[in-house]
């Protein structure tokens, strides 16, 4: 069995840096950002994996 991780936007802000919600949802349309999954009817996370990625990809990015 495979354990996958999934933050509330609070941690996904922490872990970003970002401080409000509307600055992830920005992030989600312009900068390729992972989008959340449906945990509920009202309630999202993010694969932690996938939040992972993309920080090391913007670390990558910009020490070329």
């Amino acid at each position: 069995m495979t354990y996958t991780e999934l933050l509330e936007i609070a941690l996904v802000k922490k872990r970003t840096g970002y401080r409000s919600t509307q600055s992830i949802y920005t992030l989600m349309d312009k900068e390729g950002f992972p989008r959340p999954i449906a945990c509920g009817v009202r309630t999202k996370r993010w694969v932690a994996a996938e939040v992972e990625a993309w920080i090391q990809a913007r670390i990558e990015a910009s020490r070329k």
